[in-house]
């Protein structure tokens, strides 16, 4: 009985040096995959802010066509030439 007894400890014990071993691997994992998550992140924001940058850009591009076209039309109005 003792023996019984002493061998379900052995297998016990081996069973929780398995799993330790077993947590620390998936701890490693997910320590990588917080990185691979931090540098997608950061990857985001860049993204975001040159997207934001390109649409103010664009913004400022569309308010000088808008200027050139009104000068435009008052310098065909004055002279009365149309363009088709």
């Amino acid at each position: 009985m003792v023996v019984k007894i002493e061998n379900q400890l052995m297998q016990a014990n081996r069973d929780i040096e398995h799993q330790k071993g077993t947590n620390e691997q998936t701890r490693f994992v997910l320590e990588e995959l917080k990185k691979q998550v931090e540098t997608e992140e950061n990857y985001l924001k860049k993204l975001e802010s040159d997207l934001h940058h390109s649409k103010s850009e664009v913004l400022k591009k569309e308010g000088v066509v808008d200027i050139l076209l009104k000068k435009l039309e008052q310098l065909t109005t004055k002279t009365g030439v149309h363009f088709s």
